[in-house]
């Protein structure tokens, strides 16, 4: 009798398939901005996960009303958004590399740089960091 092969993916994966949409779909609004800069941007993302200021889950981030340049639960997931979001992801859920602090919850977007700050309004108190 011939054995029963579980075509399932595994649970792991498929949440990281899932939140790589969710972030491919944050990162579509400010796609003109280079790699770096969108990898700075998905930090942004995480850290608020991390933070007890924000919602506990990617998806409740993401969701939570103006807080991501031009997104849209319709914008579309590019091949390449995807695989940026999926590789960020990885690193973050394994905590193999966390570039920044987890502090750095706000950003100053431009087309020509996203940079995260660790204070609403800048002050003197205020620290900046991007991904170079």
């Amino acid at each position: 009798e011939a054995a029963e092969i579980n075509m399932t993916k595994d649970p792991y994966e498929s949440q990281l398939d899932t939140e790589a949409r969710s972030l491919a779909k944050v990162l579509y609004g400010v796609r003109e901005n280079n790699t770096d800069d969108l990898r700075t941007y998905c930090w942004c993302v995480f850290n608020r996960v991390d933070s007890k200021e924000y919602a506990d889950t990617l998806e409740e981030v993401i969701a939570q009303p103006s807080q991501w340049m031009r997104y849209s639960e319709d914008n579309p997931v590019t091949e390449d958004l995807f695989n940026l979001a999926r590789a960020e992801l990885d690193s973050w859920h394994t905590g193999d590399i966390r570039p920044c602090s987890p502090d750095f919850v706000f950003m100053s977007w431009s087309p020509s740089e996203i940079v995260l700050r660790n204070t609403w309004t800048n002050t003197s108190k205020t620290t900046y960091w991007r991904i170079r």
